[in-house]
């Protein structure tokens, strides 16, 4: 670049690429990423990435920003003034940290909002904004401000796609359209899938307390607090139906095998039963005792008690058991409980007759697990995560959570967790390498499942927030595997000129 006597940019060979004359000299120019501009009398000149000339106010010393449709320039008392193609101001706000078509993002005193010609689109609560980088598809934000996490929003409406533990992050780009990169202050460089904001996180009505998915795949029960639970469409979020059960809510949700009953588990001691296309109740079983879940299987209903017992209202003298929680593993028909106290800290599968397959004492309580063909894993109270076979042997084992690890899900070669610290984790089931670190949450997690196919990851919280991951299209694992070797990331974050 040379402004002796005029503006002039060359090439790698020396061809002249662009000139454009300096009004005495006086040419200041200047490079932020892609953008190359440089001040001249009253006109603000444009390199890059198109050339071009705005009227420059004289207010306005510098600090530009320009995407092709709108321009920003900072004046010497440190408002940002938003400018047309044409040089008309459209607006001045406190700051602009990025731009997004023809709209503007405003960092203001507790907000960040999205303006336009129209007005405002949306805001959002915020501590005072450090960083706001715009995806490179143009749909996502991750916002980094003075706050214990950095926040993804959908930019179309302010809603929160994802949360990143950001642990004083001091950098934050994007690597691709659905991976963030974070640089701590010792210089720690992260990689974060996050998800696709049509599938990101769904507020429910009311608090939570599990979950189960449908036979069909494409739906899923979820049990509440409240009186009601809800059939929920897995591919948008949306509720479908819902069912009104015991006053005091349920503690589980099952389908039929043929997905046309779901059955709660309530918590008045009966065991509710519903169509589940139309919502009516069909029945309600008695049962006297709290449950924690209720099954229909090919022999009759199954329930489980909360004191330990299986409850079979066509064959009372079911053997007892030790175990609060379970899953059921349709395509066997196997059970798996776990203990949930400190003195019981056991998992266990059960034969389809109820004999005892394995039985495995991990030393402390077990929140939930999950049965995966012939492998278990289980989240413990100490914020362990084991994974084990069925003679007992534990094949991986690791520390996940700063405080209990509140459910896991297993499928093929992937392990997820979640726990009582907000996070939520993706791991290698063989080696144990962590794939993926998040924070969907506000509260603990409850539930976790993957879905048959290991198509979704399927996550949520007591709060109601169900987060839907499409491993596929949203984590883009394939993109995270490729530079989860420390020399492809460092390489990754040099060509973008993030790291030294």
């Amino acid at each position: 670049m040379d402004t002796s006597a005029g503006l002039r940019v060359t090439d790698w060979d020396d061809e002249v690429v662009h000139e454009h004359p300096l009004e005495d000299g006086h040419g200041f120019p200047r490079a932020d990423d892609d953008l190359v501009t440089v001040r001249s009398g009253d006109e603000l000149i444009f390199l890059a990435p198109d050339p071009g000339v705005l009227p420059l106010p004289a207010d306005r010393p510098g600090m530009v920003q320009y995407n092709g449709e709108r321009v920003t320039i900072r004046s010497e008392i440190g408002n940002d003034a938003v400018f047309d193609l044409d040089g008309e101001e459209l607006a001045v706000v406190e700051r602009v940290p990025a731009l997004v078509g023809q709209d503007w993002l405003v960092a203001e005193s507790g907000t960040l909002a999205r303006d336009g010609i129209d007005g405002r689109q949306w805001e959002v609560t915020s501590s005072p904004v450090e960083t706001a980088r715009v995806s490179p598809d143009g749909e996502l934000v991750a916002l980094l401000a003075y706050d214990p996490e950095l926040r993804v929003l959908d930019l179309a409406t302010g809603q929160v796609v994802a949360r990143v533990p950001d642990g004083r992050t001091g950098h934050v780009a994007w690597a691709g359209p659905r991976l963030l990169v974070t640089i701590d202050a010792d210089r720690q460089a992260a990689v974060w899938p996050i998800p696709d904001a049509p599938a990101g996180l769904v507020q429910l009505p009311e608090q939570a307390v599990g979950f189960s998915l449908a036979p069909d795949g494409e739906h899923l029960a979820v049990s509440s607090w409240s009186q009601e639970s809800w059939l929920v469409e897995l591919q948008t979020g949306r509720v479908v139906q819902t069912y009104p059960g015991a006053a005091d809510g349920s503690r589980d949700a099952q389908f039929s095998a043929d997905r046309s009953r779901l059955w709660l588990a309530g918590r008045d001691g009966a065991a509710w039963c519903f169509d589940v296309e139309t919502g009516k109740q069909l029945e309600r079983r008695p049962l006297d005792t709290l449950l924690t879940t209720v099954v229909e299987r090919e022999d009759g209903v199954l329930a489980v008690g909360a004191s330990g017992t299986f409850v079979r209202p066509d064959a009372p003298s079911a053997p007892a058991h030790d175990g609060v929680v379970w899953e059921l593993d349709r395509a066997s028909g196997r059970l798996l409980t776990t203990g949930r106290n400190q003195a019981d800290g056991h998992v266990r599968v059960w034969d389809q007759d109820l004999t005892p397959l394995m039985a495995l004492d991990v030393g402390s309580a077990v929140y939930r697990a999950d049965l995966d063909g012939d492998r278990v894993g289980a989240g413990i109270h100490d914020g362990r995560v084991v994974v084990a076979n069925l003679d007992g042997e534990i094949t991986l084992e690791l520390l996940a959570h700063k405080g209990p690890t509140m459910a896991v899900a297993l499928h093929d070669d992937l392990l997820a967790t979640t726990g009582y610290d907000l996070q939520l984790h993706l791991y290698d089931a063989t080696t144990g390498a962590q794939l993926m670190s998040l924070q969907p949450f506000t509260q603990p997690g409850v539930d976790l499942e993957f879905t048959p196919d290991g198509r979704w990851l399927i996550a949520l919280s007591g709060a109601g927030e169900l987060v839907l991951f499409d491993l596929e299209r949203d984590l883009r694992l394939s993109d995270l595997a490729a530079i989860a070797d420390p020399d492809s990331v460092a390489e990754s974050l040099r060509l973008r000129g993030l790291s030294d």
